[in-house]
């Protein structure tokens, strides 16, 4: 759902990722991966300062778990990039 570009299927992923946040909040090797879709899909849907906000939170976790990494980074440098974040330079 996430990697679609559907503006619903994005919306319904970030609502599924944040179900499982709270639901399951002791899967310790799902809290990067559930951060990380909630920024790829507001990234997707246009809200930049949510997904900025749940990439923080991915990177994060990663910190916590540094065996369960994603490719967070590599979006969020994306992010920065296309939409001239120029404080994260």
């Amino acid at each position: 759902l996430s990697d679609t570009g559907n503006l619903d299927h994005a919306r319904t992923a970030i609502s599924l990722a944040q179900r499982c946040l709270n639901e399951f909040p002791g899967e310790f090797w799902q809290i990067a991966r559930c951060h990380k879709i909630i920024g790829d899909c507001n990234a997707t849907i246009g809200k930049i300062e949510d997904a900025i906000t749940a990439y923080m939170e991915c990177f994060e976790a990663q910190r916590k778990f540094p065996n369960h990494l994603t490719n967070a980074p590599i979006e969020f440098a994306m992010l920065v990039v296309n939409h001239k974040l120029v404080e994260f330079y």
